[in-house]
């Protein structure tokens, strides 16, 4: 089907939010204090431990540093996943988001040398997209609140909004909710998996 008149502006908003997003980055990437963070972190790198270091951790294993890591993550995401209803707020599964993310970097991160932690990593990952989908949807529809207010007319009815951008509304926000239902089933896969004895 054509797209509705209406929403023509409301995508060439987007576009222009998009490019300004994309000059803003790269503008932050080839600053000079990104040049030196970078060396910053290669100094660090290059620089080898001090022999009191080396005496002091020649005992601690890899293995070890990578359980501690990985638990206190893994603790993180199941306190703030536990306490999840039907009437979280939207800004605390983002948070839970954020935490199932960094959990499954730090994940992945070691699963080359720990096969075991392939599942565990999977798991976070579907959790993630979840979530994931579940943000974009809720801030897909604030930018449409935003964007249709914008172009409100003055003396126009507070809470009235084109059709159009009603029924963009509606789909957004039937997405979140689709997605809440979905987390549950994946909330269960990700707690069955990502547990001390499967960090073990």
């Amino acid at each position: 089907t054509d797209q509705p008149p209406e929403l023509g502006g409301y995508e060439l908003h987007l576009r222009r939010a998009r490019t300004e997003a994309r000059e803003k980055l790269h503008a932050l990437f080839t600053a000079p204090r990104y040049d030196q963070l970078l060396g910053g972190f290669a100094k660090v790198l290059e620089g080898a431990p001090s022999q009191a270091a080396l005496r002091r951790w020649r005992s601690y294993r890899i293995a070890d540093g990578m359980k501690k890591l990985l638990r206190k993550s893994v603790r993180r995401v199941l306190k703030l996943g536990r306490k999840v209803s039907s009437d979280t707020s939207d800004e605390r599964l983002h948070r839970l988001r954020i935490r199932a993310k960094r959990l499954r970097y730090e994940l992945e991160f070691f699963r080359d040398v720990y096969p075991s932690l392939d599942k565990a990593a999977k798991a976070t990952k579907h959790l993630q997209d979840v979530l994931g989908e579940h943000q974009d949807a809720c801030t897909a529809a604030t930018s449409v609140v935003d964007y249709a207010r914008s172009i409100r007319p003055r003396g126009s009815r507070r809470n009235t909004m084109p059709a159009a951008f009603a029924a963009l509304l509606e789909r957004e926000k039937h997405k979140a909710e689709a997605m809440r239902l979905a987390f549950a089933g994946e909330w269960q896969r990700f707690e069955r998996l990502v547990d001390r004895t499967a960090l073990a």
